[in-house]
């Protein structure tokens, strides 16, 4: 099977994270891969796919001739190329190298290419607080739909459920592999999330003003895409602006205890899930929940919201004795968790080998493979 990737959106987080982990595995079970790509994003995956061997970066602009000439005219037009072009664009790669099923790994704006292969999208999340054109231009997509977890799939069945049969469950998995433990920091608290409102911010550091109340000394650290802002006045969003303002009126508790760091790299971001005693994740709605997955590669003890794609990860891995769950938005129950936390022994709960018997219950290797056999079926259907 050759495949057609059309990544016209390029989100950091989990959408990265399914990129970056499900293409390397997906290439070693089918014959070639044409990943098509923004010219500003294709040069950052091009190691990748060298390493595969059998994955070609292509990107979403012609490289010349008459393409080339029409999108110049089209963008001194209207200041865009039309979507016909780019659709004639995929259509051209398609026919070149001989491909049988497109998709696509993210399907929040991206429109739905029109072309005679049959197309498939993978949908991130359903979230209500998403704007409707996004919600509505993820439902295009429901003619043939894979999701990132069941729970992801269940929504999207409920908001159509006359497509019941056409939207599967591909679930991410956790890194590969247990993680190795760094100096592991006692009383240490860590939350990786981008500054949205149902990530839930406010609810933990609500939550730590409490426990800080009590005299109990510990460490609260903050990254996630978009936090650059905290560290400039005046920018960042709304629930950043909430956060600054937050720890200014506490001042007094919780300097030294709090920190907000920015969009950290993989290493420092490594660096510090290593270091964590527990993670914390407070949001009210995951299509996923990436970082659940990552915090249970590193064996990490967590506190997370009673949510089901979080429930779901814990069950399928078998690591309920890892995870305390509170109810949403309840900074009473976070802070009663976190005192928990803070008093009892934080060993590892699991061995090595324990641990690795239960992260490799789903791998990438088997969402790879449940991928494969479903756009052979696609294919085949046509």
């Amino acid at each position: 099977m050759r495949l057609l990737v059309v990544d016209e959106e390029i989100i950091a987080g989990g959408v990265e994270t399914l990129r970056r982990q499900l293409m390397p595995e997906l290439a070693r079970q089918v014959t070639e891969i044409v990943w098509v790509l923004p010219g500003h994003a294709a040069d950052q995956y091009r190691e990748l796919a060298e390493r595969c061997g059998n994955v070609r970066v292509e990107t979403l602009n012609s490289p010349g001739g008459l393409g080339r000439l029409k999108e110049g005219v089209a963008r001194r037009v209207s200041g865009a190329v039309p979507r016909r072009l780019v659709d004639e664009r995929l259509g051209r790669l398609a026919r070149e190298h001989g491909c049988d099923v497109c998709m696509t790994t993210c399907t929040f704006g991206q429109e739905m290419p029109v072309m005679q292969l049959p197309v498939v999208g993978f949908v991130s999340d359903v979230n209500p607080a998403l704007p409707e054109r996004i919600r509505d231009n993820i439902c295009k997509w429901v003619v043939r739909t894979f999701t990132i977890s069941d729970f992801t799939c269940s929504e999207l069945t409920r908001l159509k459920p006359a497509c019941a049969e056409k939207i599967y469950s591909i679930p991410l998995a956790p890194p590969r592999g247990v993680k190795a433990g760094g100096n592991v920091t006692r009383g240490s608290f860590y939350y990786p999330a981008a500054p949205n409102a149902h990530k839930n911010h406010l609810t933990l550091l609500e939550a730590a003003r409490g426990v800080a109340e009590r005299g109990i000394e510990f460490r609260l650290t903050f990254t996630g895409a978009g936090m650059d802002g905290f560290a400039r006045p005046g920018a960042g969003n709304e629930v950043i602006g909430r956060m600054r303002s937050y720890l200014e009126e506490n001042r007094t508790l919780l300097d030294g205890r709090v920190t907000v760091m920015g969009d950290e790299g993989d290493a420092e971001v490594a660096r510090l899930f290593a270091e964590a005693s527990c993670v914390v994740l407070p949001s009210s709605y995951e299509g996923y929940g990436l970082p659940l997955a990552e915090a249970l590669a590193y064996g990490k003890r967590v506190i997370c919201a009673d949510i089901a794609p979080f429930r779901e990860q814990i069950e399928r891995h078998g690591c309920e004795r890892l995870a305390t769950m509170v109810p949403v938005r309840d900074a009473g129950a976070l802070e009663e968790a976190m005192l928990r936390h803070l008093k009892e022994d934080t060993s590892a709960e699991y061995t090595a080998e324990e641990l690795q018997e239960r992260l490799g219950r789903w791998t990438w290797t088997d969402a790879a493979e449940r991928c494969r056999k479903l756009l052979e079926e696609v294919a085949g259907r046509g």
